[in-house]
């Protein structure tokens, strides 16, 4: 259960709404026994369009760098492994002699 609110309720909006809350309490204390459902109720609602809105915004957050010494260093040993592959396809698609003998034609 407590781990389904944590989904539910993002800890940005529960803040603003404690903030509301108390100031609604100080301000207009007359007003707090119902203004406090209210918010009780669009924490879930408010929650989730926060969360859908930061979601949308693209991250700032660039990709590490990679070394262009390993870059080339991996590009190396797929070329070694094509090459390997080449040849071992050119000696399957060659024609195999039967029993140790070449055939003559």
């Amino acid at each position: 259960m407590n781990r389904a609110l944590r989904m539910c309720l993002n800890w940005r909006v529960l803040v603003g709404l404690t903030v509301a809350g108390l100031g609604i309490a100080l301000l207009a204390p007359g007003l707090f026994g119902r203004a406090l459902p209210i918010l009780l109720l669009a924490a879930c609602p408010i929650s989730m369009l926060v969360m859908m809105a930061t979601m949308r915004q693209p991250t700032s957050r660039d990709p590490i760098p990679e070394d262009v010494n390993s870059l080339q260093a991996q590009l190396a040993a797929l070329t070694g492994q094509q090459e390997q592959v080449k040849e071992r396809l050119a000696r399957l698609a060659s024609p195999q002699p039967k029993n140790g003998v070449e055939s003559r034609q």
